[in-house]
């Protein structure tokens, strides 16, 4: 999946962004206003709400806690046979 990131990448034109329809969506306006009704601010003196680094410390955690959800690498050559 990589390398297919790469090679799309490599296809963009400058300032061309890569997941368009995200854009669209303008998820973050939402947040702004969920945030708003809980009585949070979006910006403090300190900078404003960082929602992927809430997100990546989550995924983050999570695989701490559970573990990779990837299979560990395999040793082909202990099991592959010649005919």
């Amino acid at each position: 999946m990589v390398n297919d990131l790469i090679d799309w990448m490599k296809e963009l034109k400058k300032g061309e962004l890569l997941f368009p329809k995200l854009a669209k969506r303008k998820a973050w306006k939402l947040v702004k206003k969920d945030l708003a009704l809980a009585g949070i601010p979006y910006r403090t003196d300190d900078g404003v709400a960082d929602f992927q680094a809430i997100g990546r410390h989550t995924h983050i955690t999570e695989l701490l806690r559970i573990g990779p959800l990837y299979p560990k690498p395999r040793n082909w050559h202990d099991t592959a046979t010649c005919e």
